[in-house]
């Protein structure tokens, strides 16, 4: 049986991976989600259809990005303990930070929505985070008054409920697209400004990718308020405590498999700088203290010697 210390450092290890790691397509597993075990998987793969990760912060995205309605949806629609609702729901809050607007005031006023020409409302919908107020006109490129009023009455208040149900369909547009024409909304309308293109492009900004997308606070921001992880030799001095956390879990995770007995190759961002480079400028600077001290002491030597011979 595990030690409690053994359990907590596993759950912090989870947490640590799921918060910098990136949400895709492929199936669900245990060590993917703080708190869900397979017993858990299998309750929401039966009762809510959901198998990957993406679906999952689809479920998340339908009740508005508030991480207490996501823990009651995980409690009594999916029937996982409380406990482990609440886990699930805290560590989806953390890693959607910067992703989504919790204010109205932080984006595009409404009163300015009415008048943007169509161009101006695609570029303002791929820019800014998903807004958590309430769905208006033209805050959707193709989405006009009639088909906001009829996906209110389906429930689809906000554009973060709107992009949860494209991601709990699996990023299928077709599918997303009936349930559109099903809510109301005028097919040729969706057609002519391509609006399940539109979820396509901006769900891309938070889906695997090759650059790894993260959402953690205070990383530099994309298109949508979205920061990144960057790779080795980027500049991007945000990145050093995430980097640095990394380093450490696996330098824990590899002493707790006892494959350590020493550290060597130390490499952890500090502030933009790593523990190898700033070894190496205090080396530098350390070599040219002594070698002026070594230049002045033969001088004084010299003068020293010099004052000793005969004259």
């Amino acid at each position: 049986m595990a030690s409690p210390l053994t359990s907590l450092t596993s759950l912090t290890t989870k947490v640590n991976r799921f918060l910098v790691g990136v949400f895709d397509d492929t199936v669900l597993k245990p060590e993917d989600i703080p708190g869900l075990a397979e017993a858990n998987l299998s309750k929401l793969k039966l009762h809510g259809d959901v198998t990957t990760k993406i679906q999952l912060l689809g479920e998340f995205f339908k009740q508005n990005a508030n991480s207490d309605d996501f823990a009651k949806w995980l409690t009594n629609d999916i029937g996982i303990q409380d406990q482990w609702s609440q886990k699930v729901a805290r560590a989806f809050a953390r890693r959607t930070e910067g992703e989504v607007m919790s204010k109205a005031t932080e984006c595009t006023p409404v009163t300015n929505l009415a008048s943007m020409a169509s161009a101006v409302v695609s570029k303002t919908f791929m820019q800014e985070p998903l807004r958590t107020d309430k769905l208006q006109p033209k805050m959707v490129p193709g989405i006009g008054p009639k088909s906001v009023e009829y996906l209110i009455k389906e429930g689809v208040d906000s554009v973060c409920v709107l992009m949860g149900h494209y991601l709990a369909k699996g990023r299928d547009d077709a599918m997303f697209k009936k349930f559109l024409v099903e809510s109301g909304c005028d097919p040729g309308n969706l057609s002519k400004h391509s609006v399940v293109d539109s979820f396509r492009q901006k769900s891309d900004l938070f889906v695997s990718s090759d650059d790894g997308i993260v959402t953690t606070a205070g990383k530099e921001q994309r298109p949508g308020g979205l920061p990144r992880v960057t790779e080795e030799g980027d500049d991007d001095e945000g990145t050093s405590n995430t980097k640095a956390n990394l380093h450490a879990t696996r330098f824990n995770e590899d002493h707790a498999n006892g494959k350590h007995s020493t550290v060597t190759n130390v490499n952890v961002d500090v502030g933009g700088f790593s523990v190898g480079m700033m070894m190496g400028i205090f080396g530098t600077i350390l070599a040219l203290i002594l070698a002026v001290y070594f230049r002045l002491m033969a001088q004084h030597q010299d003068v020293h010697f010099s004052s000793q011979l005969p004259h």
